[in-house]
């Protein structure tokens, strides 16, 4: 019968902690391995679940509370065909622009960094659908639902950098989504919110 080591009320096996020592020896080993541990769960049970994934083309269909425009299809949702791994929002900030600005200028602001920093730290369509889910019916949030744009920089076809734009339509009740051109659209007006990621993935 195996040993057992005592840890505060729980039991992990010797074997189980000898291979935890392990893998922290070798850098192999994970932050849930070590909250599993910290929590008194064995860090190694037979089947760890996979991390969920998401689809774009799954989620960012025009349904009952969402709209996507046929530039989204084309620019987003065909440069994502694969699984994504959810990113989440940690490090997600945003600012309300206090005047008109084109998008060539916002990347230009301080906190922008440049297009190259955006870039590095572009949207991926997961973290664009983690804040429409939660405001799904428009509730109060980070996004705007006040008739303003929302705008996200993301990567998408051909490597090329397009500003995303969420936005609530209050008459509808549903979430548009679009995808243009830094030099499409004009200028995006006093008052429309810019997010941006503050670390990279």
């Amino acid at each position: 019968m195996a040993k057992k080591t005592v840890i505060v009320g729980s039991t992990v096996s010797a074997q189980q902690l000898g291979e935890l020592l392990r893998q922290i020896a070798d850098g192999g080993i994970t932050r849930e391995h070590l909250q599993a541990f910290l929590e008194r769960r064995n860090p190694f049970a037979e089947a760890e679940a996979s991390p969920a994934t998401f689809l774009t083309a799954d989620y960012f269909v025009t349904r009952s509370g969402l709209w996507e425009s046929g530039d989204f299809v084309s620019r987003v949702t065909a440069a994502y065909p694969e699984a994504l791994v959810p990113r989440g929002l940690d490090g997600v900030e945003c600012f309300d622009l206090t005047k008109h600005s084109s998008a060539k200028t916002i990347l230009t602001r301080p906190k922008m960094g440049g297009e190259e920093n955006v870039r590095k730290h572009a949207f991926t369509p997961d973290q664009v659908a983690a804040l429409i889910d939660l405001q799904l019916n428009g509730e109060a949030g980070k996004l705007l639902t006040n008739g303003c744009s929302n705008l996200l920089y993301v990567v998408g076809a051909n490597g090329v950098l397009f500003v995303v734009r969420v936005y609530w339509d209050a008459d509808n009740r549903k979430w548009e989504v679009d995808a243009l051109r830094l030099d499409e659209g004009g200028r995006w007006l006093e008052g429309d919110r810019v997010f941006r990621n503050t670390r990279t993935f």
